[in-house]
Parts: C-alpha cells; sequence; structure tokens
C-alpha cells in the first residue's frame, strides 16, 4: 500500500521546569510513524535545516519530498505550565506546500501544524478515489498566522 503524508515535520523545544529539550515532532512525522508499520510512506514536506540523525530518522520510516525548498524550519516552543496545559509558540515556519504530487497513492494524509497547506492543492485529491483521504486540518485552522503568537493547549495534544 503506498501512502502520502502531506505537512510540516517540526523541531520541537520542549520546555519542563529548567530542562530543555528539543526533538522532531509535527503531525507528518506521527502521522508517517505510525503509517509506516502497514505502508509505503511518502512525506511531503518543507524544512531548512535538520539535524542529521533526524533525517536519517524520517527516511528510515519514510521517502522524504522536500518541495519547496526553505530558509526555515517550522519550529514551536513547548512551554509546558502544569501537568495538564502546555503553551505553544510558533518560533519559525518552513515553506506552503502548494502542490501534491501526480502520482497515485492508496491513502492521503494532510496534516498542516501552522496553515502550510491551503486549500486549493488538495481539492482535486477529492476524486481521486482514494482508498483512505484524511484531512487532518487542525494546524490549518487553530494554528497562529503571527510568529511568536501564544496559545495554550491540552498537555496531551501533539504539535
Amino acid at each position: 500500500m503506498k501512502c502520502l503524508v502531506v505537512g510540516h515535520v517540526v523541531r520541537d523545544i520542549i520546555k519542563k521546569g529548567n530542562k530543555v529539550l528539543e526533538r522532531l515532532g509535527g503531525g507528518a512525522y506521527y502521522s508517517a510513524l505510525a503509517l509506516s508499520r502497514f505502508c509505503d510512506v511518502e512525506i511531503l514536506t518543507s524544512f531548512s535545516n535538520l539535524p542529521e540523525e533526524w533525517i536519517k530518522e524520517l527516511e528510515a520510516m519514510a521517502k522524504l519530498q522536500v518541495v519547496p525548498p526553505s530558509e526555515a524550519t517550522t519550529t514551536y516552543e513547548l512551554m509546558y505550565l502544569d501537568g495538564n496545559r502546555r503553551r505553544l509558540k510558533l518560533l519559525e515556519r518552513a515553506s506552503t506546500i502548494n502542490e501534491l504530487p501526480n502520482e497515485e497513492y492508496d491513502i492521503l494524509l494532510i496534516n498542516p501544524v501552522a496553515g502550510e497547506v491551503p486549500p486549493l492543492p488538495w481539492l482535486p485529491a477529492l476524486s481521486k478515489g482514494f482508498h483512505l483521504l484524511r484531512l487532518t486540518y487542525r494546524g490549518g485552522l487553530s494554528v497562529p498566522q503571527v510568529l511568536g503568537k501564544l496559545s495554550t493547549c491540552p498537555s496531551t495534544a501533539h504539535s
């Protein structure tokens, strides 16, 4: 089975008390991780610089299509306020993804985290007859369009 995941892979900077941790995140990453267990996954994403070990991790689970080239990597600061709340701050945003590949996929999962997938590219996909088409548009609608704007989310939500 061939699956396409569309959205930014993300650099998460996690702050809990005095501890700071950086890790790979974003809906495209977590979706590809889950789908890779039963599907040949491709990730259509955009980023600038990621640590080499993160790129190797991504390439171990999926074929990467990085388009368009970007001068930034979508980066979130996740500051944990207590056990149940965290504050998200968008520090940087990679380029918008304006086109889908002209290939056949069994599953198409569109999973933006910073408004990176405008509605137009995926509208024609609705008529292609995918076995499964999933539009997870939370990040397309709820993430602030201004860098640095804050929002508070339950700590169980993934970036």
